[in-house]
């Protein structure tokens, strides 16, 4: 099961969300039980600045693990007031894809 997740950076945002997800979400995800398969910034045509990344997971059980130990409290109350001071809520997107062949 594979997640992608594509986050619209507000204007400026960038070098702080890039720090913010390598010292505090990554750390706390991966210690979580999630399995970070790729993350990068791109620019879409019209000069939006977007963070792409995935999440994998080996069955709905560890799904369901990993998101209960991430979002925690203390995800709840300190991470993710602080997450949508540098992207835009309505223009996040998550797709599930899944390996062909």
């Amino acid at each position: 099961m594979i997640e992608l997740r594509e986050y619209k950076l507000f204007e400026g945002e960038k070098e702080n969300w890039l720090k913010f997800m390598e010292e505090v979400v990554l750390p706390h995800q991966i210690k979580c039980g999630m399995k970070i398969l790729f993350q990068s910034i791109y620019e879409d045509e019209s000069k939006n600045v977007w963070f792409v990344w995935a999440r994998q997971y080996d069955s709905e059980e560890h799904k369901i693990k990993a998101n209960e130990a991430t979002y925690n409290e203390w995800w709840i109350s300190e991470v993710r007031p602080k997450v949508f001071t540098m992207i835009d809520k309505d223009a996040v997107r998550v797709r599930w894809l899944e390996e062909l062949g």
